[in-house]
């Protein structure tokens, strides 16, 4: 084969591949657009949570009040000596006569 033959066979062959690799990929495309427009109609008839507006408002409000309460700032007195600090939590324990057991202050 001479390279002229060559030369004609690569062009046929690209003439026929060309087409057909457009035509396939209109075809996907297609199918994927079809498919997802059909995702979308069936999510906006949705009967979740979505369906219900009111609801929902009572959730977001919900959520709100819960996420103030969980984030607000505690306040614990502050004192030089730690101790003392744990004490008026009642995560530490005094001695018999009431006083710190590190600085020996009187606790209240």
């Amino acid at each position: 084969m001479n390279p002229e033959d060559r030369w004609m066979v690569l062009m046929i062959l690209m003439a026929a591949v060309i087409p057909l690799v457009i035509t396939l990929a209109t075809m996907i495309i297609c199918k994927i657009r079809k498919h997802s427009s059909k995702f979308n109609r069936n999510r906006s008839q949705s009967t979740g949570l979505a369906s219900n507006p009111e609801f929902v408002a009572a959730l977001q409000k919900s959520f709100l009040v819960h996420a103030a309460a969980i984030y607000k700032p505690i306040d614990i007195p502050y004192n030089d000596c730690l101790t003392c600090s744990l004490i008026q939590m009642g995560s530490s324990i005094t001695y018999s006569d009431n006083s710190c057991p590190h600085c020996g202050k009187i606790a209240e």
